[in-house]
């Protein structure tokens, strides 16, 4: 199983002494009963105003044990993947702005091994109307559950061998901002065409079942066939582009509230996820003994057969149950060895690649990178094993956890730093942000930590920032139209 996303109670380099109660200096920490705590003394941050924390180390309903993902679905409803304590939380978050607490409406999931509805150190999830897809992380499988009375619905199994395919283009593990294949219109058009999907995130409905039920080809014959092709490409590859050895804090950090042994490098397992409208969902894989980097596997979401693979040096797709018919186009990215997060938007695939420190943006359908942002530092655009991110409007909020901060940036390409929220300033209380959602004017981070959340608001609310979508548009076609002249 892979390393935890978030971090344990004996995080390198951080004092726990009086953080995991709950509590930090003069902060009030929320009781079980669910009352948010009144806010601080504020030091001025423009753009965010810190209203309240909520939630404490515990087992009972609103109490966490290592809260590593957050994610908002439709009717104002927050989902906590409450990670050592083996289940999903959902609260009520309609008026969390307005200083009220999210209001604890149910959980799902039990300890043990992949069966049912057993849970074993789930790591993310993902949302649709009706259902709710859990990484299973340490049952190697992917659990979903119906969101309206929390029942288990079905489980796809992972095999820990994906299908080889071909390698077309790389995109190297070393971080930065250096991207191994070069701009083309058609990579600007996909940020263009991106754009509006984006932009209108917050009020796009979510994809239900009956729209999922798109038929793919055999994934399992291809899968067959290109197994002993997978094992050669994997034995051929140089195994020292994968992530930075040297950097071991958030290894440490990363254990679990459970105290347990740092998996790094161990047997693969699923980790960050994320579904499209259109029925696809995509589960990264992080590396282990079996694979030289993560990947990301394309499955049909109502059953969970096989579509594609991005990433490992090489990628493959099927259509109409032909491997070949489409493995031309999918290109290869190479990744490090922990994907923590994905995030779907439009066209597009945001990929936070945790060892390398980095963001990558992908073409979602054809595996293509489209562009790349972050590099190792503390410095405002800098990132130190990114832990999660989310698309709000037209702006990309990242959660930089061995910085203890949250950075944001424009979405469109090069990804220029705008701001930030520090956790460990005057203003606002978090320590190791190991998850962030924005929702109208509401920012929520997960302190895997502290076991808590905070609870910020937007000066500007992501529903207002699609009002740049004209400029963005334009900025991409302008972009569109420089490449072409090329």
């Amino acid at each position: 199983m892979p390393a935890k996303r978030s971090s344990g109670a004996a995080a390198a380099g951080k004092s726990t002494s009086d953080k995991s109660s709950g509590k930090s200096g003069g902060e009030k920490s929320t009781s079980a009963a669910g009352k948010a705590a009144a806010p601080k003394p504020a030091k001025t941050n423009p753009h965010v105003q810190w209203k309240a924390t909520f939630g404490r180390r515990g087992a009972k309903a609103g109490q966490f044990n290592d809260p590593s993902h957050l994610a908002v679905g439709s009717g104002d409803e927050l989902y906590v993947v409450d990670s050592d304590n083996n289940r999903v939380q959902v609260f009520s978050i309609a008026d969390v702005t307005a200083g009220v607490a999210p209001k604890f409406v149910k959980s799902f999931g039990t300890s043990g091994p992949g069966t049912a509805d057993k849970l074993n150190e789930p790591t993310a999830c993902a949302l649709t109307d009706s259902e709710c897809f859990v990484s299973d992380t340490g049952n190697n499988r992917i659990a979903v559950y119906r969101r309206s009375d929390g029942s288990f619905v079905r489980s796809f199994a992972l095999d820990s061998t994906a299908p080889a395919p071909a390698a077309v283009t790389t995109l190297k593990a070393g971080g930065g901002n250096g991207m191994d294949t070069g701009a083309t219109a058609q990579t600007a058009q996909t940020i263009a065409s991106a754009a509006a999907a984006n932009n209108k995130m917050s009020d796009t409905k979510q994809p239900t079942s009956a729209s999922m039920s798109a038929s793919v080809g055999d994934a399992e014959r291809a899968a067959e066939a290109t197994k002993q092709a997978l094992l050669a490409a994997l034995a051929a590859m140089d195994m020292n582009d994968a992530d930075d050895a040297g950097d071991d804090d958030m290894s440490d950090a990363m254990d679990g509230m459970g105290g347990g042994d740092n998996k790094s490098g161990g047997d693969d397992g699923p980790s960050g996820i994320a579904v499209a409208a259109s029925g696809e969902l995509y589960v990264a894989y992080d590396a282990g003994a079996t694979s030289a980097s993560s990947t990301i596997r394309v499955l049909n979401a109502s059953t969970g057969q096989l579509i594609r693979v991005f990433g490992a040096g090489a990628s493959t797709a099927t259509s109409g149950g032909s491997a070949a018919a489409s493995a031309a186009s999918a290109a290869a990215v190479v990744f490090g060895d922990t994907i923590s997060s994905l995030a779907v938007a439009g066209d597009l695939l945001y990929v936070v690649d945790t060892s390398a420190n980095r963001i990558v943006v992908l073409n979602r359908h054809s595996g293509e990178p489209v562009s790349s942002f972050g590099a190792k530092g503390s410095g405002d655009g800098q990132l130190d094993e990114p832990t999660h991110i989310a698309v709000g409007g037209n702006r990309l909020f990242v959660a930089d956890a061995q910085n203890s901060r949250i950075q944001v940036f424009d979405h469109s390409p090069p990804h220029k730093f705008l701001w930030k929220v520090s956790g460990e300033s005057a203003d606002v209380s978090f320590e190791i942000p190991s998850s962030v959602v924005v929702h109208g004017s509401a920012m929520i981070i997960s302190d895997a930590l502290r076991s808590k959340l905070s609870i910020l608001q937007l000066a500007v609310p992501v529903t207002a920032a699609a009002t740049t979508k004209s400029t963005t548009n334009s900025a991409a076609a302008a972009a569109a139209e420089s490449v072409s002249k090329k």
